[in-house]
């Protein structure tokens, strides 16, 4: 499985449309992929680091509660936004399946949960996974580049402020 994670991740970051354009997405070898991904060391020490920026490690004193705690957190949110962000690319008239959004959101993930635990490379590793969202938002659902900024765009910024907006009003 390393070997095929070490692949994607060469062939995304050397042509990340050569990605997109093979084959159907199949769910389990995303869920797979981000998983595996997930539990390297790299990807837990950036599900610890991103519970200790939203200060949820205090809650859990033990490190291993707080990544496990992050990984669940990670799933979560990955199945949330990849909902939303296909309802939005629904809405803008993309063709593509549910599991085309997952793929390409678990392959957007890959470079941040490796390099996401260090500090200004993680910047850069997240600016990549939104190109490579917007690489797979084009070939996959066949989106406009006007209409793929905007489904990415407003699907984050409503990804970001919905939650305090539901908790607001609870």
């Amino acid at each position: 499985m390393l070997d095929d994670v070490r692949s994607v991740l060469k062939r995304l970051l050397l042509n990340p449309e050569e990605v997109f354009s093979s084959g159907s997405p199949i769910l389990s070898h995303s869920i797979r992929y981000y998983l595996t991904l997930q539990f390297l060391p790299t990807g837990l020490l950036s599900s610890y680091a991103m519970m200790y920026l939203l200060g949820i490690s205090e809650f859990y004193p033990e490190w291993y509660a707080t990544i496990m705690v992050g990984v669940f957190f990670n799933f979560i949110s990955l199945a949330f936004y990849s909902i939303l962000l296909h309802i939005v690319i629904a809405m803008m008239g993309g063709n593509g399946g549910f599991y085309s959004t997952i793929m390409i959101n678990v392959l957007s993930l890959s470079f941040y949960l490796i390099l996401g635990f260090v500090p200004l490379v993680n910047v850069a590793a997240m600016a990549y996974g939104v190109y490579v969202q917007f690489i797979g938002v084009r070939s996959r659902h066949g989106l406009s580049k006007r209409a793929a900024v905007f489904a990415i765009a407003f699907s984050s910024i409503s990804f970001v402020f919905l939650p305090y907006s539901i908790a607001y009003y609870l």
